[in-house]
């Protein structure tokens, strides 16, 4: 009698993720409401954070002498350039909020909500509802991850973004489309970036950065449809 005989039909024939249904999104939407609270709480008690104060001078918001921050006089310049996608969100973002600090942080914890959203559904569809709020309790009770979603920074947003790539790699999928998928957004970014065009004003940076955000969401929608 062999002691560690493996039962080769267990879960051969059922998943064990949960199906799209009414319980499915019940349960994401009370998530959505929990994170949202959790990551929110107290954003707008302690004052603006050393690198947050720069975000504002690099789009133009506020003014004030480059050498009065910690890090180096040329990020205020070039860091927009190497994240037009953050800097496009961002602008457009507080345009519709007040200006001041909640205002300012808003983009960053909208992206952490959307984070926390999103893998809570991946982990639903994969593993099924238990998996995916002990997920989403162990997010939400990251003190860093709080933190980060509290910053008026670009950090919650790679982390999105890494979740929507690491959702579309693991789809059923493959071929030209997965190439396509990856190198569309890159060479959207290498022609339509600032630095790497004769975009001088304002405008058409904006203009620059909205178009490759268009083109990722565009890519990914297509990809996971």
């Amino acid at each position: 009698m062999m002691l560690f005989e493996q039962d080769t039909q267990v879960g051969d024939d059922r998943s064990t993720g949960e199906p799209w249904g009414k319980r499915l999104w019940l349960t994401l939407a009370l998530v959505a409401v929990a994170t949202s609270f959790l990551l929110s709480y107290g954003i707008s008690t302690w004052p603006m954070a050393d690198d947050e104060v720069p975000t504002l001078v690099e789009m133009g918001l506020l003014h004030v002498d480059p050498r009065a921050f910690s890090v180096p006089a040329s990020q205020l310049e070039t860091l927009p350039k190497a994240l037009p996608v953050w800097y496009a969100f961002q602008r457009y973002a507080l345009s519709l909020v007040p200006s001041n600090e909640l205002g300012f942080r808003l983009p960053s914890l909208f992206c952490a909500i959307l984070e926390v959203s999103l893998a809570f559904l991946l982990a639903a569809r994969w593993r099924g509802l238990w998996y995916a709020v002990g997920l989403a309790i162990v997010l939400d009770g990251s003190q860093l991850f709080v933190y980060l979603a509290q910053v008026g920074r670009f950090y919650s947003m790679p982390l999105l973004l890494l979740t929507l790539t690491l959702a579309v790699i693991a789809l059923p999928r493959g071929g030209i489309g997965m190439i396509l998928a990856t190198a569309f957004p890159w060479l959207v970014t290498t022609m339509l970036s600032p630095r790497r065009t004769l975009r001088s004003n304002s405008e058409k940076r904006r203009l620059a950065s909205a178009a490759e955000t268009a083109s990722f969401i565009t890519v990914v929608i297509l990809t996971t449809s």
